[in-house]
């Protein structure tokens, strides 16, 4: 554009202000154009990548169910009680990033267990993966009402064992609950993170419900369970790390009355002991660091 203006200038009389303008305009395309199109380049270089790196991780990636792993047949009732117990556990990424050692836990049936501590170095959450069978155990063994869990197929695990309630929940478009009702999520209004975990709450005490009620029989095949009354164990993971003071008091106590007072074994993960987490009765607050348990408290 600088040497367009310089020529315009030097060779006056050779081009009309129109022409002067219409070229001005001209380049001024051009550069857009030209900006366009490498944006365009380096967005299809970047989607090439990310198609590479996907293809590279299908390919690469074992999956879970490797062709070796012990199919082990467990009673239709199981769990019955919800006795979990950590046989001087060992779980690690690899051999230089080992998250917990040597884990000797024991947590009653019925009871509530607050597994706390730092963020990103305790080694709660993968205490977590362990019990779901998303992390394998490096050596000894987790147990479920004295079966090693190991030896169980993975889906059965966490279809069996746990009703498991995340810190970001993952709601699907349409969910059954009740027979052929559903809900569906696109037409409700936006919900706020904190919402969304009532939301997932709520979904937890209706799956538990589900298996003792007549309209919950098919979820009781879908789980596998011929037994309705199966003690499920809760899992929560930061399960209320979004809501308010007041607002998790409530929910502490719905979860106290209809999961801890009917029975069933809660493990919550959590970085911070709140009182509205604690119940009165049997219950324990595990403190880990390091990976290891630095102190276990009764709530009692």
């Amino acid at each position: 554009m600088a040497s367009l203006i310089t020529l315009a200038i030097l060779i006056r009389g050779t081009t009309t202000a129109s022409q002067i303008g219409m070229a001005l305009n001209i380049v001024l395309v051009a550069n857009t154009t030209l900006l366009s199109l490498v944006t365009l380049w380096t967005n299809l270089e970047i989607s090439l990548g990310d198609i590479s790196r996907l293809k590279n991780l299908e390919a690469n990636t074992p999956t879970e169910h490797e062709p070796h792993e012990n199919n082990m047949a467990v009673d239709n009732s199981w769990p019955s009680s919800g006795l979990v117990e950590f046989d001087n556990v060992t779980v690690e990424y690899n051999p230089d990033a080992v998250a917990l050692r040597n884990i000797n836990l024991k947590v009653v049936a019925g009871q509530q267990s607050i597994i706390c501590g730092c963020t990103g170095r305790s080694g709660k959450s993968t205490l977590l993966l362990a019990l779901l069978r998303l992390l394998d155990v490096k050596s000894r063994a987790i147990k479920v009402d004295g079966i090693d869990i190991s030896l169980v197929p993975r889906s059965l695990v966490r279809q069996r064992c746990f009703i498991t309630v995340i810190q970001d929940p993952f709601v699907l478009a349409h969910r059954p609950v009740f027979g052929s009702t559903l809900i569906a999520m696109t037409s409700l209004p936006q919900l706020s993170t904190g919402q969304t975990q009532i939301f997932t709450l709520a979904q937890a005490i209706l799956s538990l419900e589900g298996l003792k009620t007549a309209t919950g029989i098919s979820e009781a095949h879908q789980r596998g369970c011929a037994n309705a009354n199966a003690m499920l164990i809760l899992l929560l993971d930061e399960a209320t790390s979004s809501l308010d003071p007041g607002t998790e008091a409530v929910i502490g106590g719905i979860m106290r009355r209809e999961f801890v007072e009917k029975g069933h074994t809660t493990i919550a993960i959590t970085h911070r002991v709140s009182e509205t987490l604690q119940v009165g009765g049997r219950g324990m607050i595990v403190q880990l660091d390091g990976g290891r348990i630095e102190r276990v408290d009764d709530t009692a």
